[in-house]
């Protein structure tokens, strides 16, 4: 019980008097495990985080929008699919207001009831019609605050009032929606193309019959964890569900919608029948009575013909005849009375008469005649007018007819866009930046790690070997090996348990804090932060931490006790002295002074203290350059994408159904380019998303065909990323991005098969492999696309290359092309630019981690290695003492070593920092992301120097230290 007592009692001194080395294990454990299981669980946390802040507001989990909206039948329809658990229906219209003589676009949305719940983080939400909460983002951009009044207008050809009841409103409050989760507000096709904020009023403030979307939750996703594969695997089965049920739907809607305008339609093409069965009847009846009277005007008039023709016969012989009487009489008078000769003149002058009164009789037929003509020729204009009058009528009502069946036949049966929590804006790049902090958590931490712990084990190793004079003296009293090895199990065990048990405390808590609260500069929404401890990081970090330093106590604890104590009880032979390499190079070490040529001589006289403190140096060396190296090839890639890469400064998106209305598309769109003072240049090109595969490998990416190959040589550059040789596109071959290039396996002369929808797949040779560092792209001539796909591309874009104005102007030059109806949206480089530079700087502070982490661990092995250099050297030094070196004099003994330990050691951490620099990046990248490879040289440089600063304070604690040492010491025996 003595011995026992006394050997405890001697592992509590052991730390009390190597304190120093027991804090060192004890720091480069906690070091190692706290960034170990920090960052590693840092990927979990803000999943966690997300999935809090999702379930919170009750974010939807699957939308629908429909091209003619939505109805409560839908609702009904969409709420009984299995796996459905809630329906909202809800409004959306983008509109647009002017604050500080600036247009913005606001999407405005109506008050949600359960889903999609508003944060208010000041003031309170819209209970009144002309009530509205403003996006938090635009607080500061529009100056206003809460009581101030706002104004909207629709930015189209229709008034605002005409779909809303109300079109200013109060500010009650702001707040954040988690329908966006980013700084981003999506696009939109009114204004500059691009939604600046979004704005929450009643629902009742919208007059359309219809909803614009209805909000989804899935029954099964609410337990599981968002941004994860159990959640989407949740969610993917209710949304094919769902769009299951649109063609019934779709159908529904569009019977609905036709309905009463085609049965008005029908009730026209009636209503015209009999319009026109009257008006023909009417004129039938008309054409009757006109054909009878001029039936009757020519048998009048063959009549007076006749009796006109009978009268001219009759009348020369008549008058002939009456002269002939007329003679006979004047030379009868004499034998005739007075009243003979009356009775004879009179029948005389009769006849004459009648022959007069016939003649007036046929004159008088014949104006009657003409008379007659004339009137039915007036009712033949009439019948004609009416005829003429009432076929225009008729036609018109026709025109009327066929117009209302072309707006019929122009009514496209609606479809349904079924999307989920991806489409949101910057959902789905939190849920890449949490995979991405997952990849950098599962490389950059396990050689951190390992290096902590090779250090540790190193120190406890040490530690062994140095006392094995007592570990002989306890054998030789008779202790058990098991009781000796107890001390230095207990040691190593307490030192790395302890400093396990802080490290996961406090990384798990520290590193994801860090990052999580870093990325909130861009995720302002995530105002709670979930951060559990990750017991499995935490007991495999701990788990590998004991036993990579218990189990190395052991084996050298083992190694000596194997030994007679006799024997342990002798020091061990001091390494024999050795000509080194550099004595047989002359013409250098004759040169050496007698202290340098001291320190080369003990630098290879201790090999593997060499061997392990370059190592340890160059090992967070190249941390830190690993750490500086991923700024580099992080930050930079907006800037090598669009600087050097794609040079165009924005797309105009065509609106087809209206260009394919031009007789001369290209005329007139080329006009509207070249009328704007703001673009420099343009290119008409086709960008179309397809599936590009090899074997099993398949990518999704953007095909690209210019219309104008010469246009395109402006807007892109084609090279490689390792030569810088540039390319031409040609029609014998497609160019393809260098990160798709590798995804797919394959390279310059090799096949890839081309899907694009449900067409069957087409190959294309691939003539080059180029730098590309965002997203995937397919590039080819028109040529080269009419051989593969056999038909022409449909061109659906313009890049426009913009000058220092336009670039100056970019919301005014968007809002006037988008003016033009052929004109669809407008989306800006600058915005993408912005929206990726800020999103890559929150990993700026992620970069300031690894590189403060990496430094702090080069602080703490180059400590421990300094540690056990100068406890295995003590007699050496107090030689040294002795021989009348002064304190400062010893040190640059030492120091001079740890001086070209640090550069040799630095000057590998270069090389293993660019190894390591390149596996991390291949590891940490995601798809359609491509991070640079090369580190700067100011990268190299203050790795370099801050390795030498952490050499140098380390010396200077180290002074103390060797100030410490008695030269008595040299003198003792211990035999």
């Amino acid at each position: 019980m003595a011995r026992k007592k006394a050997l405890n009692k001697d592992i509590r001194v052991e730390i009390k008097k190597s304190l120093g080395r027991y804090i060192s294990i004890f720091l480069i454990v906690a070091l190692g495990v706290s960034f170990f299981s920090g960052l590693r669980s840092t990927e979990s946390d803000m999943r966690y985080t997300g999935d809090a802040f999702s379930d919170a507001s009750n974010l939807m989990d699957i939308r629908v929008i429909s091209t003619m909206g939505l109805t409560d039948d839908d609702v009904e329809a969409l709420s009984q699919v299995e796996g459905i658990s809630g329906a909202e229906p809800g409004y959306m219209k983008d509109v647009i207001t002017k604050q500080n003589e600036t247009d913005y676009v606001v999407e405005l949305l109506s008050m949600p009831e359960k889903m999609n719940q508003i944060q208010v983080t000041e003031g309170r939400l819209p209970e009144k019609e002309n009530e509205c909460l403003l996006d938090n983002r635009l607080k500061k951009a529009f100056e206003v605050k809460v009581g101030d009044t706002i104004s909207f207008v629709s930015g189209t050809d229709t008034e605002l009032s005409e779909d809303l009841t109300q079109t200013s409103y109060t500010v009650t409050g702001f707040g954040d929606s988690p329908l966006f989760i980013s700084m981003e507000r999506g696009s939109s096709m009114i204004g500059s193309g691009q939604i600046n904020g979004f704005a929450i009023v009643q629902k009742d403030v919208f007059t359309q019959d219809y909803y614009t979307q209805i909000y989804l939750t899935a029954a099964d996703a609410y337990d599981e964890i968002a941004f994860t594969d159990a959640y989407t695997q949740a969610v993917e089965p209710v949304q094919k569900r769902v769009e299951a049920l649109e063609e019934e739907r779709c159908q529904a809607r569009y019977d609905e919608v036709t309905k009463e305008p085609r049965q008005e339609l029908n009730d026209a093409r009636k209503t015209w029948q009999e319009e026109k069965d009257n008006a023909d009847s009417e004129l039938d009846d008309a054409r009757a009575k006109l054909d009878d009277g001029w039936a009757q005007l020519s048998d009048a008039k063959d009549q007076l013909a006749e009796g006109r023709k009978e009268y001219e016969q009759n009348y020369e012989t008549t008058v002939e005849q009456l002269k002939q009487q007329q003679a006979q009489l004047d030379a009868g008078k004499a034998m005739m009375s007075d009243d003979q000769i009356a009775q004879a003149q009179g029948q005389i002058d009769a006849a004459y008469a009648a022959l007069d009164e016939a003649k007036n009789t046929l004159d008088q037929s014949e104006a009657q005649i003409k008379e007659n003509e004339e009137e039915l020729t007036k009712q033949e204009e009439t019948y004609e007018s009416s005829k003429a009058e009432a076929k225009q009528k008729l036609d018109d009502a026709w025109k009327e007819i066929e117009d209302g069946q072309k707006e019929l036949d122009d009514i496209k049966m609606p479809t349904w866009q079924v999307i989920n929590r991806e489409s949101l804006p910057g959902y789905t790049d939190y849920g890449s930046n949490a995979e991405r902090m997952g990849a950098i958590g599962t490389v950059f931490p396990a050689i951190f790690f390992l290096v902590a712990a090779l250090v540790a084990l190193t120190a406890i190793t040490r530690m062994v070997e140095e006392q094995r004079t007592l570990i002989g003296t306890y054998k030789a009293l008779g202790y058990s090996k098991a009781a000796i090895a107890k001390k230095y199990l207990l040691y190593a065990l307490s030192a790395t348990l302890g400093g396990s048990i802080v490290g996961v405390l406090i990384g798990e808590k520290l590193f994801p804090f860090i990052v999580i609260v870093s990325y909130r500069l861009m995720y302002a929404s995530l105002l709670k932060l979930v951060i559990p401890y990750n017991w499995h990081y935490a007991i495999l970090s701990t788990a590998l931490a004991v036993f990579s330093v218990t189990f190395a106590a052991f084996v050298a604890c083992y190694r000596e006790l194997s030994a007679q104590p006799a024997v342990l009880m002798r020091p061990v032979a001091p390494k024999p002295g050795k000509r080194v390499l550099l004595e047989r190079i002359g013409f250098i070490w004759k040169h050496l002074s007698f202290s340098q040529k001291n320190t080369f001589r003990n630098l290879f006289r201790y090999k593997k203290r060499l061997i392990m403190t370059v190592f340890g140096i160059g090992c967070t060396t190249g941390l830190m350059v690993v750490g500086f190296g991923l700024k580099d090839s992080i930050m930079n890639i907006a800037s090598l994408q669009y600087d050097n890469i794609q040079l165009y400064d924005a797309m105009a998106a065509l609106n087809t159904d209206e260009t394919d209305k031009l007789d001369d598309p290209d005329k007139t769109l080329n006009e509207i380019m070249e009328n704007e003072s703001g673009i420099e240049t343009f290119a008409k090109v086709s960008m179309k998303s397809m599936d590009i595969s090899s074997g099993s490998n398949v990518r999704t990416a953007y095909t690209v065909v210019c219309k104008d190959a010469q246009a395109l040589e402006s807007m892109m550059v084609f090279q490689s990323r390792t030569t810088k040789k540039t390319y031409e596109l040609t029609d014998d071959g497609v160019i393809l991005t260098e990160q798709m290039a590798e995804a797919l396996g394959v390279g310059e002369g090799d096949t890839v098969s081309i899907t694009s929808g449900e067409n069957a797949p087409v190959t294309a040779v691939v003539a080059h492999v180029m730098e590309n560092y965002l997203m995937h792209y397919v590039y080819m001539t028109e040529g080269c696309y009419e051989k593969v796909f056999q038909t022409e591309p449909e061109y659906n874009m313009y890049w426009l290359k913009l000058n220092k104005d336009g670039r100056a102007n970019e919301d005014a030059l968007g809002q006037r092309l988008m003016d033009h109806d052929e004109i669809l949206t407008v989306t800006y480089v600058s915005t993408t630019r912005e929206m990726i530079d800020g999103m890559l700087s929150s990993l700026y502070i992620i970069v300031v981690v690894l590189v403060i982490s990496a430094s702090l661990l080069a602080f703490v092995v180059i400590y421990n290695l300094n540690n056990i250099n100068i406890s295995e050297r003590k007699r050496e030094l107090a030689t040294i003492k002795l021989l009348g070196f002064y304190d400062s004099e010893v040190a640059m003994y030492v120091y001079r070593e740890n001086i070209w330990l640090t550069l040799i050691g630095a000057f590998a951490g270069i090389f293993i920092g660019k190894v390591l620099h390149g596996f991390i990046i291949k590891t940490v990248q995601v798809n359609q992301v491509m991070f640079g490879l090369d580190i700067s040289v100011p990268s190299y440089i203050y790795s370099m120097v801050l390795a030498f600063i952490f050499s140098m304070a380390v010396n200077g604690v180290m002074y103390f230290q060797l100030k410490k040492i008695d030269m008595i010491e040299s003198l003792k025996s211990v035999e």
